[in-house]
């Protein structure tokens, strides 16, 4: 699949349990050029921000800080 021409950095989280996405879609939307960091959480649903608070916290702080 042709990936999109995103430059911004892109931290995609995605559950493995979510009902309504895939981690196709994460793929799909990863930069072809900037920084791109994925994170998969097990046994997570639809709203990492909710299932698990703090890896996703944690996640997004060192995403922050690795690219300022």
């Amino acid at each position: 699949p042709a990936r999109r021409r995103i430059e911004a950095p892109v931290l995609a989280i995605q559950g493995d349990a979510d009902p309504y996405g895939t981690l196709a879609q994460i793929d799909e939307i990863a930069p072809t050029a900037g920084r791109f960091a994925k994170l998969v959480l097990p046994g997570c649903g639809h709203s990492p921000h909710r299932d698990a608070p703090a890896a996703t916290t944690a996640a997004i702080t060192d995403f922050l800080r690795a690219i300022r």
